[in-house]
């Protein structure tokens, strides 16, 4: 009768493909992972040049109103506060 022992490496390896290729040195093709990735950084870089230009229209009219606001202001409140005094 033949004892086998089991070490934690050997039986990692035994259940994990990917672990037994890369611990014999062999190439795991990870070209498709990597092309996908790099189509993502690239459409992310377009949806944050998108957003950018948003944020920079937002914020452009967020100033235009509070302009507005504050010309309301004056035109309605400040003389209202004139004839109270």
């Amino acid at each position: 009768m033949r004892l086998i022992l089991r070490s934690p490496v050997t039986s990692c390896v035994s259940s994990s493909p990917l672990l037994t290729v890369a611990l014999r040195g062999g190439k795991v093709g990870f070209g498709k992972i990597i092309k996908l990735i790099d189509e993502l950084v690239v459409t992310l870089k377009k949806e944050q040049e998108a957003d950018t230009e948003k944020k920079e229209w937002c914020e452009a009219e967020i100033d235009k109103i509070e302009v507005q606001i504050e010309e309301v202001v004056k035109q309605v409140i400040v003389p209202q506060h004139q004839e109270v005094v």
